[in-house]
């Protein structure tokens, strides 16, 4: 009878070890998931920032190249040049993001002109 126990607490110390085993290895997969999908969220939030930065830095820049003419010309730089100007320093500091935005790159930039300076 002892050798019939020893034997069944070997078996049952088997299906526990590997119970515990697939357990840890489904808590283990789920915390690489859960770490996946945070990581893919906080580089799209970083992203967006960055472009958000680059997009202001460029609306500066594009009035600051305005200015410049303004003196120049003694007249305002017409929009569509200064929304080239801010179109040509994003794409000095990113072309791929340029090149994946598009026509979207306008409207952010749009929105960051009259966010900024309250038009329209």
């Amino acid at each position: 009878m002892t050798m019939e126990t020893t034997a069944l607490q070997e078996i049952i110390y088997q299906i526990l070890a590997l119970i515990s085993s697939g357990g840890i290895g489904i808590v283990g997969l789920e915390i690489k998931a859960y770490m996946a999908k945070k990581k893919a969220i906080l580089g799209y939030e970083f992203d967006n920032d960055r472009m958000n930065r680059i997009i202001d830095n460029a609306i500066d820049y594009a009035e600051t190249e305005g200015n410049k003419y303004y003196k120049i010309q003694a007249k305002k730089m017409a929009a569509s040049d200064k929304l080239d100007a801010a179109r040509y320093y994003v794409n000095k500091m990113d072309a791929d993001k340029v090149a994946e935005l598009g026509d979207k790159l306008d409207v952010m930039i749009d929105r960051s002109i009259n966010k900024k300076f309250g038009n329209g």
